[in-house]
């Protein structure tokens, strides 16, 4: 349920009868941070669990949110706040059931997919899992800056370099779509490391990635530039021409390599990838089709640079997700997508995506 503010939520019937057992799943604006400290004093009071993360927008009533909160009760077989290798409880899930797993990671710390291979190595059993990286998004910051901002939060206030994650006995379906076309590659890469691409075909990686742009958008970029057109034009790894992994470009090393968010599958062709405003829609389109046959509550992640692309159609998008079920989306623009991989089900982060999770919160 979608909150203006903080006084909004001391005074909804939403939340004045809550059971046993139950905690709160918030999604915070970054327009609201000033008021999450009143939000946990109140919360506090009322001896209410809840954890949490803050985005740069919300989404809901088919729109975005820049000021605001998103909260949903849920009822947690296992709500543990999870560091890179270190994962003190372990769930307990029976096989046989089907679960939802909500995740809420800090999408400023570079060991996220340290964090997405711990959950993978400790939690057995059938989860589906849906989430996004919470951060706070200006453009003008450098990614040394973005990484200092505190973005996660629960009744023991702010955290960061971890996750949260809320495993409940719920099913729930969910898809994952891009809407990227193919603009150069394969390319044959050279790493540095699987997360600095050194060379792309024997040439500086910098330089074959600036002259594609100029090529193709008549775009001049310099390095400081990378982190602004990284959103819109990324690698990524492609199998059978299907995208299996985007890479977003974030930063340029004092050798011309380029550093992304994700490390690569160095087994896998790559190429680079371009935003296109007509293949976004259509894949939300594609995505709410598959998605009639299980009529619950949307929770969407979609990624920030979809919003950048998009500019103001971007409302159409949430239209789009929306117009095919009774019940309003609700989510948020995310740093990092998180859903289970098509290849092999493991919990997978990506980049530039729209994920829908249709499930009863």
């Amino acid at each position: 349920m979608f909150f203006n503010n903080v006084q909004e939520i001391k005074y909804s019937d939403f939340l004045s009868d809550i059971p046993n057992g139950t905690q709160l799943f918030i999604m915070a604006s970054q327009e609201s941070i000033d008021e999450i400290e009143e939000m946990t004093d109140f919360f506090n009071l009322k001896k209410q669990k809840f954890f949490g993360g803050i985005y740069s927008a919300l989404i809901a009533d088919s729109e975005l949110k820049r000021k605001g909160f998103i909260i949903n009760k849920v009822k947690p077989v296992y709500s543990e706040f999870i560091l890179p290798f270190l994962m003190i409880k372990t769930p307990k899930l029976d096989e046989t059931k089907k679960y939802t797993g909500i995740v809420v990671c800090d999408a400023t710390n570079e060991n996220v997919e340290d964090v997405m291979d711990t959950i993978n190595s400790k939690v057995q059993g059938n989860i589906n899992y849906i989430g996004g990286g919470a951060s706070i998004f200006n453009p003008n910051f450098s990614v040394d800056q973005l990484r200092d901002k505190k973005v996660l939060f629960s009744n023991d206030g702010f955290k960061r370099g971890g996750a949260y994650l809320c495993i409940v006995e719920e099913e729930s379906k969910t898809e994952v779509k891009f809407g990227y076309e193919l603009i150069a590659g394969p390319f044959s890469p050279k790493y540095e490391n699987s997360r600095v691409i050194k060379e792309l075909n024997r040439d500086n990686a910098f330089e074959v990635y600036r002259f594609n742009i100029e090529n193709i958008a008549n775009i001049s970029i310099t390095p400081k530039e990378l982190l602004l057109y990284g959103g819109m034009y990324f690698f990524a790894n492609v199998v059978d021409g299907v995208i299996t992994k985007q890479l977003r470009p974030v930063m340029v090393d004092e050798n011309g390599g380029i550093i992304t968010y994700y490390s690569a599958n160095r087994d896998e062709e790559l190429y680079m990838i371009k935003a296109d405003k007509d293949l976004f829609l259509e894949a939300v389109d594609s995505l709410t089709n598959s998605l009639t046959d299980f009529n619950e509550k949307s929770l969407v992640f979609s990624c920030i640079s979809r919003e950048m692309f998009l500019a103001e159609d971007f409302e159409m998008e949430i239209k789009t997700i929306d117009k095919k079920n009774l019940y309003k989306s609700e989510g948020a623009l995310a740093s990092g997508e998180y859903s289970n991989s098509n290849r092999n089900k493991r919990l997978t982060a990506y980049g530039g995506a729209c994920i829908v999770s249709r499930l009863s919160i």
